[in-house]
């Protein structure tokens, strides 16, 4: 979004100037000259106690030596990250001060496609100390349809802006409940919902990968996320069970249907073991490490979970989209959300017993029945489009613009 809305300003003559590398430096180096003594540790351990001990004691379960730990552990990471934030304010709000006045031909409207963590906090503190105006927009399509993000909204974007630029009128949604900021839906940005030379792409990909014009090929997005941490705490099952879950989709259903198919790893990966490659006849293991949008033209059948920024890919080929839903990873929002996801895709549960069958018989299926299927679900998709998809009549680049340009004449 941030690049279709800065290609837009320069065709209003608005020129941008990019500051994140000259910040960065800033924050970076003041960053080695901080020395933590832990000195708000008891205060912050004594608020944690307070409260999560009951949470995870009765909904937990934990003992009572792995809760001192947590509770230890948790309140030492947040005493170091609030005195780090202490140290440091002075200081980066006078260098971030400085740098605006030698820099005194821009406007003081900042657009960032995100502040997160003590990182984003220091630097919309420093900005907006210095009476910046900061324009944020949204990553994927996640506000407003996964549950997590919905309980955990004080912490994202919200929390280190004044303006937010959402994909969807449910993210709009959410994010209004608990921000008094401005918050808007401009849509899911034109380069997720328009291909360009479909067609051609396609031919130009299959050939490169040795497939033919006539193969039907399944294309297996993964959004298994296996990274070793509390991301999706506590929505998510452990990651060995998230491991075992890839490995028994392509081991187990994948290997058994009667198309092609190309497996395509999540890229962000720190499991001490990678996904075993699969030699299967009919599974085409993708680098993981190639971008998933130059790819998907080569999808007759698109399957992923997670409603993130993968999703917004898939949706985005207008291609029939199997969605594989969990109550444990990534849960969706809730049953309004859940009930257009049913409505507009082909949503397998998995973890409901005998979900295998029941996939590999669908997938097994005629080409043209599938699509017969998919094209029957239409008019649930647009009817959804704007609250939780990628609201193809908005043009996002347009709009944040336009309202980026408000701003500057506010000034």
């Amino acid at each position: 979004m941030i690049r279709e809305i800065d290609a837009s300003l320069n065709l209003s003559n608005i020129g941008t100037k990019h500051i994140r590398s000259k910040i960065d430096e800033i924050y970076w180096r003041l960053t080695k000259e901080v020395s933590l003594t832990n000195k708000y540790y008891r205060e912050i351990e004594n608020l944690v106690r307070k409260n999560l001990e009951l949470q995870l004691i009765n909904e937990f379960n934990l003992d009572y030596e792995f809760r001192e730990s947590y509770i230890n552990i948790l309140s030492e990471m947040i005493s170091y990250q609030v005195e780090y934030l202490e140290t440091i304010k002075v200081q980066f709000r006078k260098e971030v001060s400085e740098f605006l006045k030698k820099n005194d031909d821009i406007s003081r409207v900042i657009l960032t496609n995100g502040l997160f963590g003590t990182y984003g906090i220091s630097i919309a503190d420093a900005l907006l100390f210095n009476n910046c105006l900061i324009v944020s927009s949204e990553h994927g399509l996640t506000r407003g349809n996964i549950k997590e993000y919905n309980e955990a909204i004080r912490g994202y974007e919200t929390n280190t802006s004044n303006h937010y630029l959402s994909f969807t009128n449910s993210s709009c949604k959410t994010h209004q409940k608990v921000s008094k900021n401005n918050v808007m839906s401009v849509g899911v940005p034109n380069e997720l919902k328009i291909i360009k030379f479909h067609y051609l792409q396609n031919i130009i990909n299959r050939k490169r990968l040795g497939f033919l014009i006539k193969d039907k090929i399944v294309f297996y997005a993964s959004h298994n996320v296996i990274i070793n941490s509390d991301k999706y705490f506590p929505y998510t099952k452990q990651v060995s069970n998230i491991y075992k879950d890839e490995v028994n989709l392509l081991s187990n259903v994948l290997s058994k249907i009667n198309k092609k198919v190309i497996y395509k790893e999540y890229p962000s990966k720190n499991y001490l073991d990678d996904i075993p490659k699969t030699t299967y006849k009919n599974i085409f293991n993708l680098n993981k490490d190639e971008d998933f949008r130059y790819q998907r033209t080569m999808a007759d059948i698109i399957i992923t979970q997670g409603s993130e920024s993968t999703l917004g890919w898939c949706i985005g080929t207008n291609k029939p989209l199997i969605f594989l839903n969990s109550n444990y990873y990534e849960p969706l929002a809730d049953d309004n959300v859940k009930n257009a996801f049913m409505e507009s895709f082909f949503v397998f549960n998995y973890d409901n017993e005998g979900w295998e069958e029941k996939l590999i018989e669908f997938l097994n299926k005629p080409y043209n029945e599938i699509l017969r299927l998919w094209n029957e679900k239409e008019k649930y998709r647009l009817k959804y489009d704007e609250e939780y998809f990628l609201s193809m009549n908005k043009n996002p680049a347009k709009l944040g613009s336009e309202h980026i340009k408000g701003l500057i004449d506010e000034e």
